[in-house]
């Protein structure tokens, strides 16, 4: 301020701290006075507003170094708490209960019997060989549903519409 104050800004005043290149004799005095003293308290004669100003320096110096372990610690609980709800959102949608399966057609009473061997072909009534599954659900060999669907569009059972890309083949581990 045109060489009219000691201090560099309003600020720097208010705190009482005046910003200077350290002389030869400074660092004399610094190395006399040793590490065991401390600028911030005020001498015993000192006045209480600079005792005050002193103190609100210290408390805002110890404020902004607590606040380089604050910051991160409270992005990090931030953080956690983010990947605990999130997960804890998936959890809840994992444990809906899967929807029932769909009803199973009924057979028509024009269409073939269902034998009583579950391992039976309905149409050759013999072993199932390469089984494959029609759309009704229901299971046969696969040269015998595909050449009944074919042929007549529809399950032999139910009767209900087939085609022939609906035709599904199982396979087993045995």
């Amino acid at each position: 301020m045109f060489d009219r104050t000691d201090y560099n800004s309003p600020w720097l005043h208010i705190l009482g701290l005046q910003v200077r290149r350290l002389s030869a004799a400074d660092y004399r005095a610094m190395d006399e006075r040793g590490s065991g003293t401390s600028d911030l308290a005020a001498p015993a004669n000192g006045s209480p507003i600079r005792f005050a100003r002193n103190m609100v320096a210290y408390l805002l110096s110890g404020g902004l170094d607590f606040l380089k372990v604050l910051l991160p610690l409270s992005i990090f609980f931030y953080r956690f708490l983010e990947w605990w709800h999130r997960s804890d959102f998936h959890k809840k949608i994992q444990m809906a209960p899967p929807p029932p399966p769909p009803m199973p057609l009924k057979p028509h009473p024009d269409g073939l019997a269902v034998p009583l061997d579950q391992a039976l072909c309905p149409i050759c009534n013999e072993t199932r060989t390469n089984p494959a599954a029609a759309p009704s659900g229901y299971v046969y060999c696969y040269p015998c549903i595909f050449n009944h669907i074919s042929e007549k569009h529809t399950c032999p059972i139910t009767l209900a519409a087939a085609h022939v890309s609906g035709i599904r083949k199982l396979y087993s581990d045995s």
